[in-house]
């Protein structure tokens, strides 16, 4: 989210420094698909750097210093408060649940009541079979709304499971996605 933030401003102070300067412009899209595409791929954050970094070194490299100073500054302490307040970052109660239940059992409905008294926000985001096809391995995508400790959510999908394979983890979503 920061990335949304923060790329029109740095697009914008590009437009404006190479305004009427096509070898400018030219010379800005070259080094930026240079650095960008001849490295590792990289998230959202990095590309950010890789961006800003070049912004203050067209600005420098344009004579700008003063503005490229204070534009230093104002993006330094931008990228610090969205870094501070968490700004568009996944509430911690987000939990991917993995359970696994054998063939017999209905996947779609079987937990949904206790989802419903434990979770604010439920999605079930993966069916995989195992063992030759007799179980299943579901993941779902959960928000704890704190009525339930997650040792009583792992009690109640056992006694559901018939005490097969349950693990609760933190969620994390793919790093390298804009």
């Amino acid at each position: 989210m920061m990335t949304l933030v923060m790329l029109p401003t740095l697009i914008a102070i590009v437009i404006f420094l190479v305004n009427g300067s096509l070898g400018a412009g030219v010379a800005v899209m070259g080094a930026f698909s240079l650095i960008r595409f001849r490295s590792a791929p990289g998230g959202a954050k990095e590309l950010l750097a890789i961006f800003l970094a070049m912004t203050i070194g067209i600005a420098v490299g344009m004579g700008y210093l003063i503005f490229a100073s204070v534009f230093t500054i104002i993006m330094s302490v931008v990228m610090l408060l969205l870094e501070t307040v968490n700004f568009g970052q996944m509430k911690h109660s987000m939990r991917q649940v993995t359970v696994v239940i054998p063939e017999s059992l209905d996947y779609e409905m079987v937990f949904d009541d206790i989802f419903q008294k434990a979770t604010n926000y439920v999605e079930l985001a993966n069916v995989k079979t195992s063992d030759m096809g007799s179980l299943f391995k579901i993941k779902y995508i959960v928000q704890l709304n704190g009525t339930m400790t997650e040792k009583e959510l792992v009690d109640a999908l056992r006694t559901r499971n018939g005490n097969l394979e349950i693990a609760i983890s933190r969620y994390v979503t793919k790093e390298n996605e804009l």
